[in-house]
């Protein structure tokens, strides 16, 4: 985990945290709530909300859109390519359930990218980030 929150990206500062996994690597909820697909953000690629149970509402961004283990981008922004099997939009979901799989639907390198849209200013504490990482490798 690297803290580059405010880092310098084409569009301004970065407003959010990445991290690094292993291309097709499964993405979990951090927290119970309610999930919502976005398949239009030229920045962000295949994504998805997440509005937590908390109050706090996520990104889950850079999701897989390959077919292949190639950068292809043939796979889209579908089910059992960047989304869970059988996910729906507005469906709910628990705390650790599997709801995407890490991709480079806009970047370079394999990451997931996470924003807590509660306040574009605020940072992920590093204890917040403990604990999607944690919750990556029990489920991963």
């Amino acid at each position: 985990y690297t803290d580059d929150f405010g880092a310098p990206r084409w569009q301004g500062s970065h407003e959010g945290n990445d991290l690094m996994a292993a291309k097709r690597s499964p993405v979990v909820a951090v927290e119970r709530g309610r999930v919502v697909k976005y398949t239009s953000s030229r920045a962000a690629g295949c994504m998805l909300y997440l509005y937590g149970r908390s109050g706090t509402k996520y990104m889950y961004i850079h999701l897989n859109n390959d077919a292949t283990l190639r950068n292809d981008n043939r796979g889209g922004c579908k089910n059992g390519i960047a989304y869970a099997p059988g996910l729906q939009s507005s469906q709910q979901v628990q705390a650790g359930q599997l709801i995407a799989y890490v991709g480079d639907s806009t970047e370079s390198g394999h990451v997931l990218g996470l924003t807590d849209l509660r306040s574009q200013a605020a940072r992920m504490t590093r204890a917040q980030a403990e604990k999607i990482i944690e919750t990556f490798q029990v489920k991963g």
